[in-house]
């Protein structure tokens, strides 16, 4: 499963982006080159390690 503020993977071509919104069956990323869509979890692989490096733990509980 996808959270905000994962980097992902776009598997057809091989682009990064950030997870912005999470729904049932799809994401709302934000590629590279700052377009943003939304994508089926099948199309997208999330990167570990580029994900654990610019994770950002907030100071203060952020409210839905």
């Amino acid at each position: 499963m996808f959270q905000v503020g994962d980097v992902v993977i776009f598997k057809p071509d091989g682009a990064q982006g950030v997870v912005v919104k999470v729904n049932d069956s799809d994401c709302y990323v934000m590629w590279e080159d700052l377009f943003s869509s939304l994508e089926p979890f099948e199309q997208l692989i999330k990167d570990e390690k580029l994900t654990a490096e610019q994770r950002i733990e907030p100071r203060q509980p952020i409210i839905p």
